[in-house]
């Protein structure tokens, strides 16, 4: 399976499973056992009612889990809290705290903005990669375009189309021509316009030092 391919499927999963618990219908199965939960933690209410609430909420959701396991993860928070809450009711632990009841709604949201960040990496990871395009000002590109293309169309030329460009076959040009292997060239069409701007007695020759 391509890369590609997987996370169009991987992708499709997270948006089946967002969908599915954040729906109307599992907020309020949440609400509900939000509900039961202020009540323990307030300590409203009777105990038995109370007991036979979370024993309610808490079998549905065990159906839930089993008919359904793309929603695990919602249901075993709904279930570690409905437990919290009747170890409460039943004395078995301390009453519940506004801090884990904060914790329990939290963590609704964190899964939801996991659930967001997974699907937007996916989602990235699938969009066509666009080339990155740099924009060159138009003298420099003729600039480069000569410095590549230049000199390869230099020496394309003919002897003949070369010594009409020259001009006239003067000392520069015998100088010139004698000291390049390749004739013609781009260097040598260089050294030629050297040559007649210094002379053909000066052009080639080093300069001595002064001792």
């Amino acid at each position: 399976m391509r890369f590609s391919q997987f996370s169009e499927g991987a992708m499709d999963d997270t948006i089946r499973i967002m969908q599915k618990t954040f729906s109307p219908e599992r907020r309020a199965v949440q609400d509900k056992v939000l509900e039961v939960v202020r009540m323990v933690q307030m300590g409203k209410g009777d105990k038995m009612e109370l007991a036979r609430a979370i024993t309610e909420l808490a079998k549905s959701e065990l159906e839930v889990k089993r008919s359904d396991p793309d929603l695990k993860i919602s249901v075993d928070q709904n279930l570690g809290m409905l437990d919290r809450a009747m170890k409460a009711v039943t004395g078995m632990s301390e009453g519940i705290t506004e801090d884990e009841i904060e914790e329990y709604k939290s963590l609704a949201s964190l899964r939801n903005r996991s659930s967001l960040d997974a699907m937007a990496r996916l989602q990235d990871r699938n969009k066509p990669k666009t080339p990155k395009v740099i924009e060159i000002p138009k003298g420099t590109q003729l600039d480069l375009f000569k410095k590549a293309a230049g000199e390869s169309v230099e020496e394309s030329l003919t002897e003949e189309q070369f010594d009409e460009k020259a001009g006239e076959k003067d000392a520069c040009y015998r100088k010139v021509k004698s000291r390049y292997k390749v004739w013609p060239s781009a260097y040598a069409s260089g050294a030629l316009v050297q040559c007649r701007k210094v002379g053909a007695a000066n052009w080639g020759n080093k300069s001595k030092k002064k001792k």
